[in-house]
């Protein structure tokens, strides 16, 4: 007997995340103020391209601090997902249909290589 899929239910985007979401752009770059809603933004990105696309996702923030951010949203909004596995260690969500996320600070650049 299948298992009937995960229903994933995500915040809705204001509108001006919703404007760069669907921009076609492969890198989108955007100067904000502060609480605007840029981690949560963010994770909801990377959500949909790992399990809807299968997509190879990195966030990397300028610090921990603000990795943890997006990575406390990711938590929250994939902890009921059955094909998603969480690493701790590596910050990293692997999900069955071979997308994952991969979340790095830039506090050492030599660590991301």
């Amino acid at each position: 007997m299948s298992q009937k899929p995960t229903e994933l239910v995500l915040p809705q985007l204001y509108d001006k995340q919703a404007e760069i979401a669907s921009c076609p752009a492969r890198f989108r770059v955007v100067a904000t103020g502060r609480q605007v809603g840029k981690s949560i933004f963010d994770a909801e990105v990377l959500v949909v391209e790992m399990l809807n696309y299968g997509h190879a996702c990195w966030l990397i923030a300028p610090d921990y601090k603000r990795t943890s951010y997006v990575l406390n949203y990711l938590i929250t909004f994939l902890h009921d997902v059955p094909t998603v596995r969480y690493y701790k260690k590596e910050m990293r969500f692997i999900c069955d249909n071979g997308g994952y996320i991969q979340l790095s600070s830039a506090d050492d650049p030599t660590s991301l290589k």
